[in-house]
C-alpha cells in the first residue's frame, strides 16, 4: 500500500481542540502496531522553516484516511484550515473511489470512504453535507475529561482502529492516485465542496 500515513488529524486550531486531537494522537501513536503506519499530526510533523500549507497538502496526499475532529465552530471563514483540509481530502477520496471501482465495479462505496468524523461537541445535524450520512465516532460524553482508560476513550479508539483495519483491507495493494494541485485557501470554495450551510450555532469553547 502506497500511503505513508494511516491517518491525517484535522482539527480546529485552538487550545481545547488541539488538546483533544493530541490526546487521540498519543493513543494512536502508542498503539501503532495495531494498524500499520503512522499518523500525521501537525504538531509532530511540521518543523520550523517548513512551508506549512505545502506540508499539510503533502500529508493529506500521503494519508489513507482523515480523522476530522468536529465541533460546531470547526468551519469558520476566519479560520479556514478545517474546511480546506476536508474539501481537499474529499477530492482525493472521490478519485480513489473511482479508481477502486474501475478495478471492482461491485465494490460498496461505503467501504471505501476514508473520512472518519469524530464528533466532540454539538449535534450530528451540524455536520456539513459531506459528512452528514456517515457513521461518526461519538466522543461528546467525555469531551472535557480526557482519560485514556475511560469507557468513551476506549470505545472511540476501537471504532477508529476498526475503521483503519477495514480501509487497509480495502486499499491492500492500491497505488495512490496522482497529486491534485494544492487549492487556494479560499473559504467559499471549500465550504461549497463540503456542503457547508452557515450559520452554525455560536458556541464558545473554554480553553
Amino acid at each position: 500500500m502506497s500511503f505513508k500515513y494511516t491517518g491525517f488529524i484535522s482539527y480546529r486550531r485552538n487550545q481545547w481542540c488541539r488538546k483533544c486531537a493530541s490526546f487521540f494522537n498519543n493513543i494512536l501513536q502508542e498503539n501503532e502496531e495495531c494498524y500499520g503506519s503512522g499518523i500525521f499530526f501537525d504538531d509532530k510533523e511540521i518543523e520550523v522553516r517548513d512551508d506549512i500549507d505545502q506540508k499539510i497538502a503533502d500529508g493529506i496526499y500521503e494519508s489513507m484516511s482523515l480523522l476530522f475532529f468536529f465541533v460546531p465552530v470547526s468551519i469558520l471563514e476566519s479560520n479556514p484550515y478545517c474546511a480546506w483540509e476536508l474539501a481537499y481530502f474529499s477530492e482525493y477520496e472521490r478519485l480513489r473511489i473511482e479508481k477502486l471501482k474501475q478495478i471492482n465495479p461491485h465494490l460498496d462505496e461505503n467501504d471505501c470512504k476514508q473520512i472518519i468524523p469524530i464528533l466532540i461537541k454539538g449535534d450530528e445535524k451540524d455536520l456539513p453535507d459531506l459528512l452528514r450520512n456517515r457513521k461518526f465516532v461519538d466522543f461528546r460524553t467525555e469531551m472535557l475529561v480526557l482519560r485514556k482508560n475511560s469507557r468513551a476513550a476506549r470505545k472511540a479508539y476501537k471504532e477508529i482502529i476498526d475503521s483503519f483495519n477495514s480501509l487497509r483491507r480495502t486499499f491492500s495493494g492500491f497505488e495512490n492516485v496522482g497529486k491534485i494541485p494544492m487549492p487556494p485557501m479560499d473559504f467559499a470554495t471549500s465550504a461549497e465542496t463540503i456542503g457547508y450551510k452557515p450559520p452554525f450555532p455560536s458556541i464558545v469553547l473554554k480553553n
